[in-house]
């Protein structure tokens, strides 16, 4: 049974709990119902509101807080005394701020209140739900709290507003502002995004105009899918140069609400300390300075307003010429694709059928001015692109000419150079041959066709010329046939609106095409030692030559049935690879050439690896090159067929095929990614360690057997490191590591101690280094070299040719004799026994001079002899010398062996 006065004790500690919550931004009124004596309650409710509650359901007020109702007598009042009482309290919270102790407490006051005549049912199962609600508590606590703390945030009260500022910090104040509205309308007088699309806008909608009148014209006289991707190109970087600008004017509009904000901001902060300035009489000059800081702070917003409508002007005219670009886009992908999906259908009548009614003058005469206005307009426009050009021409042409001089002289030393004398020998097409693989890089992809057509030219007459001293005299016919085919190739790309002429141009192109594959197929030498008659194709160029044929013949056919498309296609892309054959095969003499360079000159030459191996790396150099230049063409060959995005898909397909184990998924490209990854980290490992063992490791003091410890553990680190690549590639999730390296660590733990074992003695032995690549030791009975310190086991060379394995744990526990731990040197011991009458220096001296003479004995330490032993007939004497030629030291031995008999001999001294 509980007592009202402990019920009121526990109230006033609640209550006092309740006061020490500090109140945040966010209160929160709550209601806490506690059985109280009435009596006591005025006491107790000290600055808390309260009232009493004869039905806790309905919530009726029975009493005001501190005061009894005057119509009640006090006896009533006291048989009132278990009401329950609610107390308003407002804190911090809008969660319960009750403890899981006071949530309990009130249940088992709950309980005490229960009369004593119920059974203990009811009592068992208020004390599971004390249990449950403290449980229920301590989650509360652990998983809302969180967002208890976020709420009020989310719902805070917005910042102060503006405030004047203060009299006596006006005029620093004004100071300030006056150098950031400074600031600001130096940013908009030099605005240069806006500047820069103002500019150009013009020129880009000019550009656009042209581009789709263009376009409309060649898509309506069936143009050839080489036309069509280099249509789809230009308005690609079109559309990517509108983006650019777009992302710029948005960044910049940004900005400027950002810098309106502020002022916004600034501005109402003024007008406070105006107007609160004028209410205290501030000085005339203080009103003044206030007056002129909020009219230069107007004429910026005013500034701010005009920028930011004008920005927002440029960016609708951007985005309607986007919407522009969109729909040519679309219309040159569409075309291209049925243009792919008919190339067995006929688009247009034979060749004999055909009419066109402004052949040839007045269309072609107005498309060929068309595109030199373009070419006029693109060199006003972009003059700087031109002059960075010749400039790239005439740095590359004196770095041609200064390497001709020495070329000359490391021809002398190395005859294998001569191949690439004639590049140096013609610097200005060589530079300007090896100039125009820059083309993509200076100028845009929207120059004019005319403009790609002079620089095709300007490429493949310096090629022509160089392959002309390169290339042998037999393929000078392919190197003609080829200029002329690429002539009247250019000339049909001009008059791609006549579909007329330019059917009858790509005709003739491939009459004469066939006839000069056929003359070359045919070529055949006269007779078998003449080496100038011999064909000038090999025999992989007569098989290229094969399938030229045959594609260059039905090119032909096609365009003469109306296969238009089929026949552009096959004809455009054999020509195409042949054209880009030739560039190439300059371009890789040409890169041939400066890689011996490179090679001959610093800071190359620094290096003690290109002094020691300068053919191999050049000749490995140069393949990769050459391999890289292949890959380019054979690329480029295949967007030329149409054949490059159908592969890749293909082969995106392949790789990204596999199966599945569980929830694990496993495909072809994940594992070849695996292959290539270890693949890669055994390569580089090995170059690493040859790069150090070749040109560090020379230049170091290091001490016997370091090297070979850091590359070791080089090697061990690349391995790791790759294959934690290798596991990336192959899908594995790395977050998850640590569990399979636990896994794997009690697998160690159970099937492979001894590996562990020999290979953590490894690397004790590798950083300790008491045994070293190239130590003698004595394992047991076995005596050899260390020729390898590995992962799980040592190699040594024994005395008799054989390889020992000792696996490296038994270098750490067992006892191992290291005969050249300290340095080389070896004792050689000879013993003899001569008569007791013979003299002791004399002999003693004649041991010195035998060792002396040795080939391979040491002269410091000195040989030295002594009387070991003495008996009545005999003296034993012991020479020793010393050998640093460890492995020879057996054949020293014979030899000092055979000069003591000489010397013993000699003075006829006889042994016992």
């Amino acid at each position: 049974m509980c007592r009202n006065q402990g019920g009121n004790d526990r109230l006033s500690a609640e209550v006092n709990y309740l006061r020490t919550r500090r109140p945040l931004d966010r209160i929160r009124r709550t209601e806490v119902q506690y059985p109280v004596s009435l009596e006591n309650k005025g006491a107790v409710f000290q600055g808390y509101s309260a009232r009493a509650v004869d039905n806790p359901s309905t919530g009726q007020d029975s009493h005001s807080a501190g005061q009894v109702n005057s119509g009640e007598s006090p006896a009533n009042a006291r048989q009132k005394s278990s009401q329950q009482v609610t107390i308003r309290h407002n804190y911090l919270s809008p969660y319960c701020v009750l403890s899981p102790c006071h949530s309990a407490r009130f249940i088992v006051q709950l309980g005490c209140r229960l009369p004593s005549s119920m059974n203990y049912v009811p009592k068992l199962f208020l004390a599971l739900l004390t249990l449950i609600t403290m449980a229920a508590s301590l989650f509360g606590q652990g998983t809302a709290a969180p967002g208890a703390s976020a709420t009020p945030k989310a719902a805070a009260s917005p910042g102060p507003g503006p405030t004047p500022i203060a009299l006596p910090d006006i005029v620093t104040e004004a100071s300030a502002a006056q150098n950031a509205l400074q600031e600001i309308n130096g940013e908009l007088r030099s605005d240069p995004v806006k500047a820069a699309v103002l500019q150009g806008l013009p020129n880009f909608e000019h550009e656009i105009d042209v581009r789709n009148a263009e376009s409309t014209r060649i898509i309506r006289n069936g143009p050839s899918l080489d036309i069509l991707g280099q249509l789809l190109m230009i308005w690609q970087s079109l559309g990517d140069n509108a983006s650019l600008w777009v992302r710029e004017l948005t960044q910049r509009a940004t900005g400027l609400d950002a810098d309106l904000a502020r002022l916004d901001n600034m501005a109402e902060t003024w007008n406070l300390t105006a107007n609160e300035a004028g209410a205290k009489n501030a000085p005339p000059d203080v009103l003044n300075r206030i007056r002129k800081t909020v009219g230069v702070i107007q004429q910026t917003q005013d500034s701010l307003k005009s920028s930011r409508a004008d920005i927002l002007n440029l960016q609708s005219r951007l985005a309607a010429e986007k919407t522009r670009i969109q729909v040519a886009l679309g219309t040159v992908q569409q075309t291209k694709q049925d243009t792919l999906n008919r190339l067995l259908i006929r688009e247009s009548p034979p060749i004999w059928a055909l009419r066109e009614n402004t052949l040839p003058s007045q269309t072609t005469r107005f498309a060929f001015l068309d595109q030199v206005r373009r070419l006029e307009t693109f060199v006003v426009q972009e003059p700087a692109k031109f002059l960075a050009h010749i400039v790239l021409i005439f740095c590359l042409f004196l770095a041609l000419h200064w390497a001709r001089r020495g070329m000359r002289e490391w021809v002398k030393e190395d005859p294998t150079l001569q191949r690439s004398v004639p590049v140096f020998d013609m610097p200005i097409a060589a530079a300007i041959a090896l100039s125009m693989l820059f083309i993509p890089v200076i100028y845009p992809s929207t120059m004019p066709r005319l403009l790609r057509a002079i620089f095709g030219v300007a490429a493949l007459l310096p090629a022509v010329i160089l392959l002309r001293r390169l290339l042998d005299r037999r393929t000078f016919p392919v190197l003609y046939a080829l200029i002329i085919f690429f002539f009247i190739d250019e000339i049909r790309l001009v008059t791609v609106a006549l579909p007329l002429a330019t059917r009858c141009l790509f005709v003739v192109e491939m009459l004469g095409g066939i006839c000069f594959t056929v003359w070359l197929l045919r070529s055949r030498p006269r007779t078998a030692s003449d080496d100038e008659a011999r064909p000038p194709l090999p025999r992989t160029g007569r098989w290229l030559a094969q399938v030229a044929l045959f594609l260059l013949g039905a090119a032909l056919l096609g365009n003469i049935l109306g296969y238009d498309s089929l026949s552009y296609l096959l004809g455009d892309s054999v020509l195409r690879a042949a054209y880009l054959a030739l560039i190439f095969t300059a371009a890789s003499r040409i890169v041939e050439s400066l890689v011996i360079i490179a090679f001959q000159v610093r800071p190359l030459t620094y290096s003690s690896t290109v002094r020691k191996h300068r053919a191999l790396l050049r000749r490995r150099t140069t393949q990769v090159l050459q391999l890289v230049i292949f890959l380019l063409w054979l690329d480029l060959v295949l967007k030329q067929f149409q054949l490059s995005d159908p592969l890749m898909a293909e082969a995106n397909a392949m790789l990204n095929s596999g199966f599945a184990l569980g929830a694990f998924r496993l495909s072809l490209g994940q594992i070849l990614g695996f292959i290539a990854a270890v693949w890669a980290s055994f390569v580089m490992s090995k170059l690493l360690r040859f790069l150090l063992e070749e040109d560090v490791y020379g230049r170091l003091k290091l001490s016997r057997g370091l090297p070979y410890a850091i590359s070791s553990v080089l090697h061990y680190t690349v391995l790791m490191i790759g294959f934690f690549i290798a596991l990336a590639a192959l899908g594995v999730d790395m977050t998850k590591f640590t569990i399979l390296a636990g896994a794997f660590s009690v697998g160690v733990g159970f099937g492979l101690q001894n590996v562990i074992n020999n290979f953590v003695s490894g690397l004790i032995v590798l950083f300790e280094r008491p045994i070293k690549v190239g130590d003698v030791i004595q394992v047991g009975d076995a005596i050899g070299s260390v020729k390898k310190i590995g992962i799980r086991a040592s190699v040594v060379h024994a005395q008799d040719g054989s390889d020992i394995i000792v696996p490296n744990g038994t270098l750490i526990s067992s006892q191992v004799t290291n005969w050249t731990f300290s340095d080389r040197l070896r004792a050689i011991t000879a013993q003899i026994q001569v008569p007791r009458k013979v003299d002791q220096k004399a002999a003693t001296e004649l041991l010195r001079q035998a060792a002396s003479g040795t080939s391979g004995v040491v002269k410091n330490p000195p040989p030295q002899a002594y009387i070991t032993a003495l008996s009545s007939n005999t003296l034993t004497l012991e020479l020793r010398a010393w050998t640093d030629q460890y492995e020879d030291w057996m054949k020293i031995q014979s030899d000092l062996w055979s000069a003591i008999n000489s010397k013993l001999e000699h003075e006829n001294i006889a042994l016992n």
